[in-house]
C-alpha cells in the first residue's frame, strides 16, 4: 500500500531562461520538471545543518583554522592533513 501525499497546485512566475535550465537539469536526472523542482525545494527547506556543521561552515567562510595542504605527492599530502 502506498502512502498518499497531498499536493496543491500553485503558479509561479519565473524567468524563461531559468525554466529552460531547470528542464535541462531535470532531463539529465531522468525526472520531470515538477519532481525536479519539488526535490530541490524539499532539500532546501528540510536539509538544515546541525550545530557542528554550521560551525564548520562558519570557520570555512571566515578562513578560521585553515592551513595549507601539500599536494606535491601522496605522503606530503597525508602529513599536511595530519594523517601521518
Amino acid at each position: 500500500m502506498r502512502a498518499v501525499t497531498n499536493r496543491v497546485s500553485i503558479a509561479f512566475h519565473l524567468r524563461e531562461g531559468l525554466i529552460e535550465r531547470l528542464k535541462l537539469l531535470a532531463a539529465r536526472d531522468n525526472s520531470n520538471l515538477n519532481n525536479y523542482v519539488e526535490t530541490i525545494l524539499m532539500d532546501f527547506a528540510y536539509d538544515t545543518p546541525n550545530a557542528a556543521t554550521r560551525t564548520a561552515i562558519k570557520e570555512v567562510r571566515n578562513d578560521d583554522n585553515l592551513s595549507p595542504v601539500d599536494m606535491g605527492d601522496y605522503e606530503s599530502f597525508l602529513k599536511s592533513i595530519g594523517a601521518r
